[in-house]
């Protein structure tokens, strides 16, 4: 292990744990990644038994529970990136633990996370 400590770190979303009153992340760019990176990570790494344990407790249920609520507000950026990460997860995480190229999945998700970068930065300067 190599110690850099004038090394800096960049992020493109915010810390996770910032939650709004009602319990749910406020950035649709946030809950995109943290669901997409948490599906593809238990796929990869975990056995098909704790897989499946993992779909039936956490994801069903809150998943379930944030989409209700996106379309329950008339949020259409919270309910579409709750959508696009469950299948943008699966697809990454199962090529990745059959170690099966994924290219052209991934210039797909680049743009797709450029746009959030687009509106994000958009909404900053109209602010």
């Amino acid at each position: 292990i190599i110690y850099f400590p004038e090394a800096v770190i960049y992020h493109k979303a915010d810390v996770l744990n910032k939650k709004n009153r009602l319990g749910f992340r406020d950035n649709p760019f946030q809950i995109y990644l943290y669901n997409r990176n948490k599906i593809i990570f238990i796929i990869k790494h975990f056995s098909l038994i704790d897989i499946i344990l993992f779909f039936l407790n956490f994801q069903v249920r809150t998943n379930f529970f944030e989409i209700f609520w996106a379309i329950s507000n008339n949020k259409p950026n919270f309910f579409l990136a709750q959508i696009r990460s469950i299948i943008t997860g699966l697809i990454i995480g199962i090529r990745r633990r059959t170690n099966r190229n994924c290219r052209k999945l991934l210039k797909l998700e680049m743009d797709y996370l450029n746009k959030f970068h687009k509106m994000s930065s958009s909404t900053q300067k109209s602010s």
